[in-house]
């Protein structure tokens, strides 16, 4: 990648993981379209989201483990797997495509975010890793505390993304391995954002 993609994309991930750090989740619904419109594919950014996502998942499940109910947990997670191969079935159809008709499918899918919680959040994590505003609105339907909300979170993420980059791995081999290094390069940037 070079130097003046690669610091673009740096940027890019610093403020993702800055949103993702205050909000609690989905710096890929800011980031992925950015990445796709500076020229990365949507296998490329989804990978390098991956990388940083499961990082700042994992710290974010480390510091709030006292406050997640892992029974609570279940139902979500099962939900999204469930419905994760849809999602990795369609990344590859999309993956294909032109260009500026994957950043239209990428609006759309913005879009249609808004529409369902578990069962599509499955689908959208494993199309585009940008499953969580659907367990947001999850979470808001409950009297939680700020930290038990966020802890359910990240849970919620670390557990499905961490399969996800396994199987997006297998799939996409060479595009996804460059970017996971990429993103594995990234992290510090993407947690000094968080």
């Amino acid at each position: 990648m070079p130097v003046d993609l690669s610091l673009l994309v740096l940027l890019i991930l610093f403020t993702g993981g800055v949103l993702q750090g205050s909000v609690g989740f989905e710096s890929g619904v800011f980031f992925i379209p950015l990445l796709l419109v500076i020229g990365l594919t949507l296998p490329e950014a989804v990978g390098i989201q991956m990388v940083c996502t499961i990082v700042q998942n994992g710290l974010g499940v480390y510091q709030l483990r006292h406050h997640i109910r892992l029974c609570e947990t279940i139902f979500p997670v099962v939900l999204r797997y469930a419905f994760l191969g849809v999602g990795f079935w369609a990344l590859c159809r999309v993956g294909t495509l032109d260009p500026n008709q994957v950043k239209q499918i990428a609006g759309v899918v913005l879009l249609g975010v808004l529409a369902a919680q578990f069962g599509v959040s499955g689908v959208v994590t494993g199309l585009c890793a940008m499953g969580g505003p659907f367990m947001a609105l999850w979470v808001m339907t409950h009297d939680w505390s700020p930290q038990r909300s966020r802890g359910f979170l990240f849970f919620i993420f670390l557990v499905t993304l961490t399969p996800q980059a396994i199987i997006m791995l297998i799939i996409f081999r060479g595009v996804v391995a460059n970017a996971y290094l990429f993103g594995l390069l990234a992290l510090p940037v993407s947690v000094a954002g968080a």
